[in-house]
């Protein structure tokens, strides 16, 4: 039976891997910190809070450290990454921006050979993973060291733990993934009304256990240090700032006031509708790129550095396409997309907000496509629907 990975597949996968770790993570350490900038997200959301815990202190009061700032990361991470509190701030930064690099390199790497089981062209690989980090919201979610890589990975993984009924892990992948637990209105509803339907209630009981023994888990080093911290997240929530978001919902409410945010609860609710349906006719792997994806346009609070969860969609079409023109199409689109973000970025006084819709421009790109690929291929059977209704 031929499967996903052989061992020699592995080994050929993962010593390279390790090795580009090694060499990207010397790189970064030995470049001057004054060169990085100030990853401003990393040290407000984990590097500060997990130096306070090892002084005892409240880990979401930060303002003991930094004046007028706030952390709004959920505590599960900080737990996770706590051994960053030991570091100076340079150095913790540097580790941050190499393991960010390596996993989005490893999520090239295998989404590209999941797709046929097979690695692509060496240059649809380069292509494909110089535009993944050219890509403007990765740019700025690595120059914030912002965590939706972290959290693009897992809720990747578990959509492969759910399709093998490793629960347990796939609660520990989502529990991660719930350090923004916007990032999850798609894909964590989608996962459960899955295994509802194919498993039943006790599986979906035992997911949200797995989910809430890993929180409390994690948790565990911030009540130990100081129990103070769960007042102090509360109150960091309420009075964070209400910025002007490149979100529907923010930009919908600030033109049509109170009638705005009816109008993004229709459309949450019809694309969500559009997300279960994927989820029961398609494979959860697949269907979970889909379900991120459709998390920009409609998520609750969402910033241009999140839709890097456009990334799983973009390498998993930018590999599926079987012609040149459906590539070149794709391509135009992104192209697009970068050059318009780069001109609009240069205007004074502009915020991040000038950039939401990429989404829609990408989603749109990616579709089109899909479709002139499917369209135009003349191999039998290839698998280009983009909305697959019927059980493959």
């Amino acid at each position: 039976m031929k499967t996903a990975f052989s061992l020699i597949s592995i080994k050929k996968i993962i010593i390279p891997i390790i090795l580009a770790f090694i060499i990207i993570s010397i790189l970064i350490w030995f470049l001057p910190s004054k060169i990085f900038l100030i990853s401003w997200d990393f040290r407000n959301n984990l590097w500060a809070p997990a130096y306070l815990l090892w002084r005892g202190e409240s880990v979401y009061d930060i303002r003991i450290l930094f004046d007028h700032c706030n952390a709004i990361w959920f505590p599960q991470v900080i737990g996770m990454f706590f051994p960053l509190g030991l570091l100076p701030q340079p150095q913790a930064i540097k580790i941050w921006l190499s393991l960010n690099i390596i996993l989005l390199i490893i999520l090239i790497l295998f989404l590209s050979w999941q797709v046929e089981q097979k690695w692509p062209l060496p240059i649809i690989l380069g292509i494909i993973t110089l535009t993944v980090f050219l890509f403007p919201p990765t740019i700025r979610h690595l120059i914030l060291g912002q965590i939706d890589i972290i959290i693009v990975m897992t809720l990747v993984a578990s959509a492969y733990a759910l399709e093998r009924n490793r629960l347990t892990f796939s609660g520990f992948l989502f529990t991660i993934a719930l350090v923004k637990p916007q990032l999850c209105v798609m894909v964590l509803p989608s996962a459960v009304y899955f295994l509802l339907l194919r498993r039943g209630w006790r599986d979906v009981i035992k997911l949200f256990l797995m989910i809430c023994i890993f929180a409390f888990t994690l948790t565990i080093p911030l009540w130990i240090s100081n129990p103070k911290w769960t007042s102090d997240f509360l109150t960091n929530l309420k009075v964070n700032p209400q910025w002007l978001q490149p979100a529907l919902i923010s930009l919908l409410y600030t033109k049509f006031g109170k009638l705005g945010l009816i109008e993004w609860f229709f459309l949450f609710t019809a694309t969500l509708i559009i997300s279960l349906r994927l989820w029961t006719k398609n494979d959860p792997k697949q269907a979970v790129l889909w379900s991120m994806a459709l998390t920009t346009i409609v998520g609750p609070y969402v910033w241009s550095w999140d839709f890097i969860l456009l990334l799983p969609l973009i390498i998993d079409t930018a590999i599926r396409l079987t012609n040149t023109l459906a590539r070149f199409t794709l391509f135009i689109f992104y192209a697009f997309c970068f050059v318009l973000s780069v001109i609009l970025l240069q205007i004074p006084g502009s915020s991040d907000r000038i950039l939401w819709w990429i989404p829609f421009v990408m989603m749109i790109g990616i579709i089109i496509s899909l479709q002139l690929s499917k369209k135009y291929s003349k191999k039998e059977g290839s698998d280009c629907n983009f909305l697959r209704f019927h059980q493959a």
